[in-house]
C-alpha cells in the first residue's frame, strides 16, 4: 500500500508540476480586466494573492516567486507550515507603501522530517509590507517561511524520498509522513 501511495504521489508530482494552478477561487478573485496583466501592473493585493497562491501550491519551495519580492533569492527553508487555506483580510495603501494582511488557517508543520498536526483551530495573521518599485509593487517583508497545502507538502515529501539512497533509515520516516499527510488530506 505504501509503495502504491508513493508511486501515486510521485506520478502526480511529475505530470502536474508544469500545470500547477493557483488555489481554487484565486482567478475568481481577480477581475477579468486584470487576469491578463503583467506582474508589473498588479496592485499590492493582487501581488499578495499571487504570492500566496504560489506558496499554497508549493512553488516557493522551488523559488518560483522571486519576481514578486524585493529579495533576490529564496532562503533554503528547513520547514514549512501546512495550511488549509488563506484569506486576504485587508489592504491599505499610503503613498508607495502598502500593508496587506493575510490570515492563514494552519493545520500543522513539517520540519526536519517531523510532522506535527495542530489539533485545535489555529490561525496566523501576517501583515506584508509591499513597496512600489520601478518594476511595480514588490513584497518587502516579512521573509515568511513557506505556507503550503497538504498536497504541496505531500509532493515535497515525495520529492525528498527520491533523493534518498536505497536502504536509508529515512525512507521509512518519509513514507510514514506521506501516509499521515494523506490522512490529513482526507479529513479536510
Amino acid at each position: 500500500m505504501r509503495k502504491f501511495l508513493l508511486l501515486l504521489v510521485l506520478l502526480t508530482n511529475i505530470y502536474c508540476q508544469k500545470d500547477i494552478q493557483p488555489k481554487e477561487g484565486y482567478m475568481d478573485s481577480l477581475t477579468k480586466d486584470t487576469q491578463n496583466i503583467s506582474i508589473n501592473q498588479m496592485d499590492p493585493k493582487q501581488i499578495i494573492n499571487l504570492f500566496c497562491a504560489r506558496d499554497f501550491n508549493g512553488l516557493r519551495l522551488k523559488g518560483h516567486s522571486m519576481e514578486l519580492t524585493t529579495w533576490i533569492e529564496e532562503p533554503g527553508w528547513d520547514g514549512v507550515v501546512i495550511i488549509k487555506d488563506y484569506k486576504i483580510a485587508y489592504c491599505s495603501i499610503e503613498n508607495e507603501i502598502a500593508l496587506v494582511s493575510v490570515k492563514y488557517f494552519i493545520l500543522g508543520t513539517y520540519c526536519g522530517d517531523e510532522l506535527n498536526k495542530i489539533t485545535k483551530n489555529n490561525t496566523e495573521e501576517v501583515i506584508f509590507k509591499v513597496v512600489k518599485t520601478v518594476n511595480g509593487w514588490k513584497i518587502n517583508n516579512p521573509k515568511l517561511g513557506p505556507h503550503v497545502s497538504v498536497k504541496a507538502a505531500k509532493n515535497h515529501v515525495a520529492e525528498l524520498l527520491t533523493l534518498e539512497e536505497e536502504g536509508s533509515e529515512r525512507i521509512k520516516i518519509l513514507n510514514d509522513n506521506l501516509v499521515e499527510l494523506e490522512a490529513w488530506n482526507i479529513k479536510q
